[in-house]
């Protein structure tokens, strides 16, 4: 699932793209919202009732998507060690959250994460007014 960050947010940047890189290192299927229908079709079970979600904050109301992002690193952490991917002194979860809200000040900063079938794909965007 394709991911964008603007205006650049380097730690969110770094946070997203671990996770992505966990995702295609470790076989996990991270296209199987795509894949639902036929998967329950061929296991001779109904269609799924499936759906997607966006939360979209702006100003301070960023903090929560944010952790919603750096939840998602802390769980994929121990795994990013064990395959090389990055090492908790790099990530720093202490103040991860507080270094992508410092980096993306703005008035017009949004974030934006999606959830469905696919693991929670962050944006981080700005309207350049």
């Amino acid at each position: 699932m394709a991911h964008g960050l603007l205006p650049p947010c380097r730690p969110m940047t770094d946070a997203v793209v671990g996770s992505h890189k966990l995702s295609n290192t470790s076989g996990a299927e991270t296209h199987m919202g795509v894949r639902l229908q036929s998967v329950f079709v061929a296991a001779e079970l109904p269609p799924p009732i499936m759906q997607l979600r966006a939360v979209i904050r702006a100003g301070s109301g960023r903090l929560e998507v944010v952790h919603l992002v750096t939840d998602l690193v802390e769980t994929l952490l121990p795994a990013m060690e064990r395959l090389g991917i990055a090492t908790a002194a790099q990530v720093n979860l202490a103040n991860l959250a507080d270094r992508i809200m410092t980096e993306s000040q703005s008035d017009n900063a949004i974030i934006e994460t999606r959830r469905g079938g696919a693991p929670d794909t962050p944006f981080l965007m700005s309207n350049p007014r």
